[in-house]
């Protein structure tokens, strides 16, 4: 498993070469419920289930994503998602992405 996230974070790519690689890992983010995940000017990478997973919990609230100029590149889908898994109805904002593979 990657990153848990249980907080808002927000992670900035100064230029179009940062590069988060899950190296095949299960998720490379899973969301807590409550919380917040910014990707902007990210690549991601090589998830084997969902880059980024949602949990939703009624009591701490949802998730809240936010993707700007951000790629998506051999990310697997094989047991949920692929790229995104959401588990809650949370705000999602995806804007100038690319998902490939």
């Amino acid at each position: 498993m990657g990153l848990i996230v249980n907080r808002d974070i927000q992670i900035i790519g100064k230029n179009k070469n940062v590069i988060i690689d899950g190296e095949n890992l299960r998720n490379i983010f899973t969301l807590k419920a409550g919380s917040k995940l910014s990707l902007i000017n990210i690549t991601i990478q090589n998830s084997l289930n969902s880059a980024i997973y949602t949990q939703r919990d009624i009591k701490t609230g949802l998730t809240k994503i936010l993707l700007i100029d951000s790629k998506f590149y051999n990310n697997n889908g094989k047991h949920s998602g692929g790229i995104i898994y959401i588990e809650d109805n949370g705000e999602k904002s995806i804007n100038n992405f690319v998902f490939e593979n």
